[in-house]
């Protein structure tokens, strides 16, 4: 059990506020007001403190939350950086402060002015938020974001990365004139995991002439021929051992989002779970395979035993990377 499911069960946690929220949105006066009015005050609100924070050169904090209530999605906090991004290249008076748990990945970013200063006033705050619930639409699902605000919308990701951090990495890390090939097996979310003999026939076939290392969390199966540098790195390390690779093949994940701010070939193992039009980048091969249950965007475990990402041979996969690399 996690800490926030504790926190939802003990005696003065988080349940009674979440029951009361449920309540309020299922009773007559409370749906309509979730449903309608809510979304377009806040649509409201975070229009004109936009404009009037522009014209007034004021400070606005950007939060960094996922439509689940989470700060911790650590792939989220790139894309609020290009949320940033977009504010600042249309409002170029205004100011940014970033509310996340993760600001080392954005701590060199230019549209970023400051990280998780104290702000007395909840009317300063933007919540960068989005959703995976009915995901049968072709658009990208941070869109609605931008869409909302009157912001611009651009979805390319953005890595700040010093020169000494990633000569650093390739020294301690790297060593060989062996091409690299950046490798993440698991997700967090059961949906987007590959199964771990196909990565293991895809390694076989080229640990002999690439150095394949494997980054990610603690979580992370570690596959025999790799170098495995899961669970040791710090997030900027790994974006630094990231920005030697030849291509990284992985799910969507916060390496997917770090890899393409450095402009690293990518090999994304979507499955059916979302659409590339939903998450990914056009600059990638994703690769989706369209099933009668999905898209289905789920977040938990899979009913259907993920059966789409069975479908995802490793021949294609390693006929991927041999076309990223240049080689038959």
């Amino acid at each position: 059990m996690t800490l926030d499911d504790q926190a939802q069960t003990s005696v003065g946690g988080k349940w009674p506020r979440r029951f009361f929220v449920a309540a309020l949105k299922r009773s007559i006066i409370g749906y309509p007001f979730a449903k309608w009015l809510w979304p377009r005050l806040v649509t409201i609100h975070g229009r004109s403190l936009l404009v009037f924070g522009n014209l007034l050169g004021l400070k606005i904090t950007v939060v960094n939350r996922h439509n689940h209530g989470s700060m911790t999605a650590i792939g989220d906090t790139l894309l609020v950086n290009m949320v940033c991004k977009s504010i600042k290249q249309k409002y170029r008076r205004i100011k940014i402060n970033v509310l996340t748990k993760n600001p080392e990945i954005i701590s060199n970013s230019p549209w970023i002015d400051s990280f998780n200063e104290s702000n007395g006033s909840l009317l300063m705050r933007i919540v960068f938020t989005y959703s995976f619930e009915g995901v049968q639409h072709e658009k990208n699902v941070v869109g609605e974001f931008y869409h909302r605000f009157n912001i611009p919308f651009s979805y390319e990701s953005e890595v700040h990365l010093s020169k000494n951090e990633i000569a650093a990495a390739k020294h301690l890390w790297l060593c060989g004139e062996k091409p690299v090939i950046a490798i993440n097996t698991t997700s967090v979310q059961n949906s987007k995991n590959w199964p771990v003999e196909n990565w293991n026939w895809v390694i076989q076939r080229l640990k002999e002439r690439c150095l394949i290392i494997q980054l990610g969390g603690k979580e992370e199966v570690i596959v025999d021929g790799t170098t495995p540098l899961a669970g040791r790195l710090g997030l900027r390390e790994s974006m630094a051992c990231l920005a030697s690779a030849k291509v990284f093949v992985g799910p969507d994940s916060f390496l997917m989002h770090a890899a393409r701010g450095l402009q690293i070939p990518s090999i994304i193992i979507l499955g059916g779970r979302l659409k590339p039009e939903h998450i990914g980048y056009s600059q990638n091969r994703n690769l989706y395979v369209a099933e009668d249950c999905g898209p289905c965007g789920l977040l938990g475990p899979c009913g259907h035993g993920v059966k789409c990402m069975d479908k995802i041979k490793p021949q294609l996969v390693l006929r991927c990377i041999e076309q990223a690399l240049g080689t038959p």
